[in-house]
């Protein structure tokens, strides 16, 4: 006896059932180890921030290096203003000074063109007029900069220390701003270093030499022991004409100050 098919219900019968998805299987944790502490895990990151927590405020700068750093700002600022100068009207002349004088400070890095721009102004140094305009347009500024950019220079030192020697040689006046510009101490400095340098060695003494044929510059002279780098240039020097030269003109000179020579025993030695 054969029996009706049963009734659809809903619709036509799934072809499967689907069974419940398995559960994934994860990654076992690892054990910690005894040698582990909980702060371990994350260790590294936390002695970062401790490092960043218990980081000291820089140090103080002291007295000195304030100075400096505002002397190098206020450098900066000269020059930029020099830079920024108007252009002179009907001063041919000048106007090629100040040429000069701007395509050096622009150009501070090449110390070619600092040699060319310090001997082309020594040869415009041909009266005190041209001195004080020379200074008025920045002159003494391109040579501290020039110096003070290329102390292994030596033709550069060189040329620099003849040049502060025509100023004073023409215009005593300037010896103030020579001063102030701390061009005495920058040719002090060239000396030393170059020691044996005939050049640097000449010129430095020549400048000395042109200080000290006006009394009123023999405190300054004194004042930063010109007398003694003169003597130590000759005895470095000895066999060199021209830096002895130039050292027994400048000694005959101070020798002549009216409260005696400057000139101590030490050095006689």
């Amino acid at each position: 006896m054969r029996f009706a098919p049963p009734a659809k219900v809903g619709g036509s019968t799934p072809k499967s059932i689907s069974k419940p998805p398995k559960k994934k299987e994860g990654v076992k944790k690892r054990k910690r180890d005894s040698m582990e502490s909980e702060d371990g895990i994350f260790g590294d990151e936390r002695q970062k921030n401790d490092e960043v927590a218990g980081l000291k405020s820089p140090p103080e700068l002291s007295a000195a290096e304030l100075t400096a750093i505002a002397k190098a700002k206020e450098k900066e600022e000269t020059i930029e203003k020099i830079i920024n100068s108007r252009p002179l009207k009907d001063d041919p002349v000048g106007s090629k000074m100040r040429s000069i004088i701007i395509r050096s400070l622009k150009n501070r890095d090449n110390f070619k063109l600092q040699e060319k721009a310090l001997e082309n102004q020594r040869l415009m140094v041909t009266s005190a007029d041209n001195v004080a305009k020379l200074i008025l347009l920045g002159c003494l500024t391109m040579v501290s900069t020039a110096m003070t950019a290329h102390t292994d220079k030596s033709i550069v030192q060189a040329e620099a220390s003849a040049l502060l020697a025509e100023l004073a040689w023409l215009n005593q006046s300037c010896t103030v701003a020579i001063v102030e510009e701390g061009c005495i101490q920058l040719v002090l400095k060239s000396l030393k270093q170059h020691g044996i340098d005939q050049k640097v060695q000449q010129m430095g003494c020549n400048f000395f030499r042109a200080l000290s044929y006006d009394f009123a510059n023999h405190p300054i002279i004194d004042r930063f022991s010109g007398v003694g780098a003169v003597i130590d240039s000759m005895k470095q020097n000895a066999d060199k004409y021209d830096v002895l030269k130039e050292g027994c003109y400048f000694l005959q000179n101070v020798s002549w100050q009216k409260k005696g020579c400057g000139i101590s025993s030490f050095y006689l030695l």
